[in-house]
């Protein structure tokens, strides 16, 4: 009965969402508006905290910046980075000008890593400064393109962007043409059972689907806190 009741309410949160048609950043922002300093994402390495306005104002950071150098809808980005709050900010910042993300697995490396950028026929990496050094060697092996365009989340590598000192727009950016709830959001990677990673296609349906399904399964309320590891 509890398995029923559960599929029950997440079918109809999916019918209210298809009729509303909105991309997943608008779920979003709907709790910025509630709870705007309330905190939302916490770094247990660093201590660093965002409150859900704060954390937004990175996300259209990111958006913006990226938004200036011409990257649009339906652009690819790969993001080789470790689990952090940059990494979501990233993603959720990205999907806001309808960019589709690439999530590469921060342990790759040489093959595997270049089999996982190069398939998603991506625009740019971003990666961060401890991995930096894992790119450049899948990069002198010839593996991926050399002219390939590298931003570092952060660091003083003179050849590389570093992000955190050039984005500053924290208006929210306006919603692209056909950008809307049925668009591609991210591609992530199975396990490649029979050779290297193959990307999996996840679209701003699926993956409210995913976190609201798992929401409701795992009766997760409000005050609840998610502890996140790994990539």
């Amino acid at each position: 009965m509890k398995g029923l009741i559960i599929l029950f309410t997440v079918k109809h949160m999916i019918r209210k969402a298809l009729k509303r048609n909105v991309p997943l950043h608008q779920y979003f922002l709907d709790h910025v508006e509630k709870h705007p300093n309330k905190d939302c994402v916490i770094d247990i390495e660093t201590g660093r905290k965002y409150s859900f306005k704060e954390f937004n104002n990175l996300c259209n950071k990111y958006a913006n910046y990226f938004k200036s150098q011409g990257y649009k809808k339906d652009d690819v980005v790969a993001l080789f980075i470790e689990n952090s709050p940059e990494f979501i900010a990233l993603w959720v910042g990205l999907s806001k000008i309808g960019v589709i993300t690439a999530w590469i697995n921060s342990n790759l490396k040489l093959e595997p890593l270049a089999h996982c950028i190069n398939v998603a026929k991506v625009k740019c990496t971003i990666t961060s400064p401890s991995l930096l050094p894992t790119l450049k060697s899948t990069i002198s092996a010839e593996l991926l393109d050399k002219n390939m365009k590298i931003y570092l989340t952060d660091g003083n590598e003179s050849d590389y962007t570093a992000l955190a000192k050039v984005i500053k727009d924290e208006s929210e950016p306006p919603v692209p043409a056909g950008l809307d709830f049925k668009s591609n959001l991210c591609y992530i990677y199975t396990s490649g059972t029979t050779g290297n990673p193959k990307p999996a296609v996840i679209k701003h349906l699926r993956y409210y689907w995913i976190a609201n399904g798992s929401g409701v399964a795992f009766g997760i309320k409000n005050e609840d806190v998610f502890y996140v590891t790994g990539q």
